[in-house]
């Protein structure tokens, strides 16, 4: 009889501890952003896409005349062309650019193509 009932309780422990929830929901890459966006994944919001992308996969790299050596710069443009947005190390979030002629700026960059690759310029402005 001691023998029931040992089973009873083990299989109820077993059950109980199948039914207690971890603290996570089950999905890989933790926590979303304010946008909806997996960080822990490599994804982070474009304003100018209005979605979650890779930059990395999205964007293309840029030339960064004043950036950090060995530090990759990226752009990726709004699918009317009239907007850029550059994602910068050494910048806490995206800055997005307007197209002017053949140039994309705002009042501290400059964006434009060089033969087969985009040259960013530091224009002025002071940097965070």
């Amino acid at each position: 009889m001691k023998a029931g009932w040992l089973s009873v309780v083990v299989l109820s422990g077993l059950v109980a501890s199948c039914a207690v929830s971890g603290g996570t929901d089950g999905r890989i890459g933790g926590e979303r952003d304010g946008h909806g966006c997996l960080a822990a994944a490599g994804y982070t919001f474009s304003m100018v896409q209005d979605a979650c992308i890779r930059v990395f996969e999205s964007g293309v790299r840029v030339q960064d005349a004043g950036g950090r050596d060995g530090l990759a710069s990226f752009v990726v443009f709004g699918r009317d062309g009239e907007r850029a947005e550059l994602f910068l190390p050494d910048e806490a979030g995206s800055v997005v650019l307007v197209r002017r002629g053949p140039v994309w700026v705002n009042d501290r960059f400059t964006l434009r193509q060089d033969r087969e690759e985009w040259v960013l310029d530091r224009t002025g402005g002071s940097r965070p």
